[in-house]
Order: C-alpha cells, then structure tokens, then sequence
C-alpha cells in the first residue's frame, strides 16, 4: 500500500498547482453547455409547441429507461472526457518526475480496442446493474464497483499507452492488480466527496442555477484529482518493474 499513499501525496500536490485548473477547463465547459441542452429543450419545446416522442419518453413519466440511459451515459462521458482530456497533459507534467518510465519505442499507442473493450463491457455491467434499483444499497455498491472497475482499467491505459510496451503494460497491470483495483474504488469514492463538497460550498454561495454549474465543476474536479492519483501510480509502477528488470539482468563482462 505504500505506493498507493505516495502517488496519493504526490497526487495531491499536483491537484493544487495551476496546471490542474487549466485541465479542467475544456471538459467543465463541454459539460455545462451539454447540460444546458439538456436543462433547456424542454422550455424551447414547450415554447414552440413541438415536442418529439422520443422527448417525450426522455422527460415525461415513461421514461425510466431513457432516463436511466442517460445517467448511465453521463457517467460514462464525465470519466472519458476528464480522463482523456486530461491524462496526457498530467502524465506530461509530472512525466519529469519518474525518468524510468520514460516513453518506449515499442509503445502500445496505437491499440485502441481496448478502450473500446472497456466501454463495451462498463455498459454491460451497468445495465446489469439496473435490474438492483429495487434494492438501493445494492445498487449503489454495485454501480460504485462499475465506476472502478472501469477507472481501473481505463486509467493505467491511458498513462502507459505512450510509454509501456504491450508486455509491460500486461505484466504491470498483473502485478499490481491490488494497487490499481484499491486506488480505483478509493478514488471514486474520494472524487465523490470532493464533488459534493465543492458542488456543496457553490450551491449555499449562488443558490438557483448556478448550482448546476457547482455539480459540473465539483464532479470534473473530483474525477480530475483521480487521473492525476492514477498518473502518478503507473508511471511509479513501471519506474520500478523497469528498475527491478534491470537489475536482475546479470552485469556484462
């Protein structure tokens, strides 16, 4: 667990630095003004008098699973858009760091099924996961074991794709499987507070609309501090596999 609490601390360093703020920037804006569709249609719907069935099922009282859709699929867009906003830029500004765990000419850059693996199956476990509503505890517990589970596997992936070769990036997310899995729920978990107390503080300084905006801000901050604990992890983790590699190689006459 040590190494955990280290790239926690150093997670949190870089969390508070200027370059964290510039990060967050693109993906608050892309999520407010996606929510502002959403918050709006509605009235320009009901202004203009057209309302399409599918708005209809989305909005109106038979649409449980258009509206459960589409929490599903807000969760699925605040990790992706934070994670692949702004994981190259946290890896390039604590990269300097863990010269170890440099870029490597065999780089699994270009393997994009398995981001395509990890949406697939997190949309699965999701709608899985619905036939729990009935059992809310249940349900939470299982829609929290989603969220890491994809945090997991996505993060680590983005950090190393540039800098791990495919074998590396296989034997790494083996080895510390325990490490990815504890930091992925924790950090969910951590993210969670941290949106709701920004979120929180925003909504009792500028009650009314401007609460919308408190949620957006506090849950891609809360998600952002998650990349960078993730960051600082992989890169920490190969460092070291490398480190141990070469020193179990026998010296050269």
């Amino acid at each position: 667990m040590q190494p955990s609490f280290a790239a926690f601390r150093a997670a949190l360093a870089s969390f508070v630095s200027s370059r964290a703020l510039k990060l967050a920037v693109g993906p608050i804006v892309v999520l407010l003004i996606a929510g502002a569709i959403f918050l709006g249609l509605p009235l320009v719907m009901l202004m203009t008098g057209v309302v399409p069935p599918w708005v209809q099922a989305l909005y109106g009282g038979a649409g449980g699973v258009a509206q459960t859709l589409l929490v599903v699929l807000y969760q699925l867009a605040l990790i992706l858009l934070v994670a692949l906003w702004s994981m190259p830029g946290a890896v390039a500004q604590i990269g300097p760091a863990y010269s170890a765990a440099g870029p490597s000419p065999d780089a699994m850059a270009g393997q994009r099924g398995a981001l395509a693996h990890y949406i697939g199956t997190y949309i699965v476990l999701c709608a899985v996961i619905q036939f729990l509503g009935t059992v809310p505890l249940l349900y939470g517990v299982a829609n929290l074991a989603a969220q890491g589970w994809l945090a997991m596997r996505l993060m680590p992936y983005l950090a190393l794709r540039k800098r791990a070769s495919a074998g590396e990036f296989a034997a790494l997310t083996k080895a510390w499987r325990l490490p990815f899995a504890g930091v992925a729920i924790a950090g969910v978990v951590l993210s969670g507070l941290i949106a709701a107390a920004i979120s929180g503080a925003i909504a009792l300084l500028l009650p009314g609309p401007a609460a919308f905006a408190g949620v957006t801000i506090g849950r891609v901050l809360g998600m952002l501090f998650l990349v960078y604990w993730f960051a600082h992890l992989s890169l920490r983790a190969l460092a070291a596999m490398r480190g141990d590699a070469a020193s179990a190689r026998p010296a050269l006459p």
